[in-house]
């Protein structure tokens, strides 16, 4: 492989890395303050909290750069709530998915574009294909990434009923609406899972001191499960007025119920359509040969003796 071979390779990757490096010298300009001298003795639990503050200033530095791309590029933001359905609420997550994507579909490309290149194809050639497969691999990726998020949009939906059940019966007992999502946790993980995950992403959130329609208003905006993102306004509205959700919640079960079941008269029609097409394209020619045939040989053998055959 030649010099310029490399070279080549070599621009690839840092227009790649740009907008990372970007991110991180933007994060590193910024002014950090000096630390003050310290006043007094410091104890063991002066300590503690110091290193749980210098975790949590690592985290940020960390998690900075990617809030800002989000904030900067629609596409990113886009990924990232494609991340948030799938379940990948936390940003590091993210990040680190992201990163693992990106690295994967480069490091393919770029092998591509080596044994193109050692194959005897000349260096345009190469880093065209390598580029063609770099993108054509990161469509892939998120083709695959929205799949999955539909599916588990649609399980969220699917779980919806069992949910809203559950939610009145304890609701009826008389529990408050933390102590209500927090028993939803724990006993909805196996029958439910996707909606308790959810759910306990807003009970973390209300333990740390977030508002609750706050909380459940940050689960609405990232779900487009219709039964789910419903009882989500329900409880949220329940918050913010106080009262009662027992009957809000029977008239959307009755809703999700009946739509349910057009949903599943309009399967049995497509379905029933469906079949009469196979019908008409498998069955109606082994009828006609069958019920023709006899006739068709009767004249052609009729035919053939006025012929004199």
């Amino acid at each position: 492989m030649e010099a310029y071979h490399l070279l080549f390779l070599a621009c690839i990757v840092l227009l790649l890395a740009a907008p990372a490096l970007l991110a991180l010298a933007r994060f590193e300009a910024q002014p950090r303050t000096a630390p003050q001298a310290p006043h007094k003795k410091t104890t063991a639990v002066d300590v503690n909290a110091k290193r749980e503050q210098r975790k949590n200033a690592l985290r940020g530095y960390k998690l900075e750069p990617w809030r800002q791309l989000r904030n900067r590029y629609k596409a990113i933001n886009e990924i990232a709530q494609l991340f948030r359905q799938c379940g990948v609420s936390s940003a590091a997550d993210q990040m680190r998915y992201l990163i693992y994507a990106i690295a994967a579909a480069v490091g393919f490309s770029l092998l591509l574009g080596i044994a193109m290149a050692v194959g005897g194809y000349n260096a345009v050639e190469s880093f065209a294909y390598a580029v063609i497969a770099l993108v054509a691999v990161l469509l892939m990726m998120k083709r695959g990434l929205q799949t999955r998020a539909e599916k588990r949009q649609k399980c969220l939906e699917e779980e919806a009923l069992m949910l809203i059940q559950t939610t009145r019966m304890l609701w009826r007992v008389g529990l408050s609406l933390p102590k209500t999502l927090g028993i939803l946790c724990d006993e909805l993980r196996h029958l439910t899972p996707s909606t308790a995950t959810e759910l306990k992403i807003a009970v973390k959130r209300i333990d740390a001191g977030q508002a609750q329609d706050e909380a459940l208003q940050e689960l609405c905006n990232n779900t487009t499960a219709e039964g789910f993102r419903e009882y989500l306004i329900i409880l949220r509205q329940e918050s913010s007025t106080g009262g009662g959700v027992d009957k809000s919640l029977q008239e959307l079960y009755e809703v999700l119920q009946s739509r349910r079941k057009t949903n599943l008269q309009e399967k049995v029609s497509k379905t029933s359509a469906n079949m009469s097409v196979v019908m008409m394209l498998m069955m109606f020619p082994a009828l006609i040969i069958v019920i023709g045939g006899p006739g068709f040989i009767a004249i052609s053998r009729a035919l053939g003796s006025l012929n004199g055959g």
